[in-house]
């Protein structure tokens, strides 16, 4: 599993042009999302993703209690002492075996939002630096007198008053347009 779970990241990182640490960070984020709503576990929980071995690991801060009144936060006295001599606070492995329908799909939902970010942002840097530059697109739509041109991995705006007034524009046309302005928006950059 932990070599199909490295080619799969190694795969998305190719697909979606996103990082590998990032996708990494993002499963790390996962995982606890999943433990949480599967396990009602520690808040502070903490996951750990080899990015050799493709290994993680969850592991829980508890304080050491001579009587434990919550599981999740609180480790016995006599329990710690078995783990470590030295134990103010011990970090205990909590790897659950498998999660749940629910907590698999609330992971699933978690990794599909980050990697959408980070495309979002990837794409947005990329077209940022280009501004004040000059670009080819193909007109998408033109709605209300204002055209949307596809740049390809993003969308971008001629309005009306930018506009050649003796130029004709129709849908597939393509055209070079100046950038003048990149904005984020919740559908990428525009």
């Amino acid at each position: 599993m932990n070599k199909e779970l490295l080619s799969a990241i190694e795969y998305l990182s190719k697909e979606k042009g996103v990082a590998a640490d990032v996708i990494c960070e993002s499963l790390e984020a996962v995982l606890i999302t999943a433990y949480k709503k599967e396990f009602d576990g520690n808040p502070n929980a903490v996951a750990h993703l080899d990015k050799a071995t493709g290994d993680y690991s969850i592991v829980s801060p508890k304080t050491v209690v001579e009587t434990v009144a919550d599981g999740g936060l609180e480790i016995s006295l006599a329990d710690a002492r078995r783990i470590d001599a030295d134990y103010d606070e011990i970090v205990v492995d909590v790897t659950p075996a498998n999660f749940g329908r629910i907590a698999a799909q609330a992971a699933k939902q978690v990794m599909i939002q980050r990697l959408r970010e980070a495309e979002r942002d990837i794409i947005y840097d990329e077209f940022y630096n280009r501004t004040d530059d000059i670009i080819t697109g193909i007109i998408q739509r033109i709605e209300q007198k204002n055209i949307y041109v596809d740049l390809g991995k993003a969308e971008a705006v001629l309005p009306h008053s930018e506009q050649i007034a003796t130029e004709e524009y129709f849908v597939g046309q393509r055209i070079k347009c100046y950038v003048v302005e990149v904005r984020k928006t919740p559908k990428g950059a525009q």
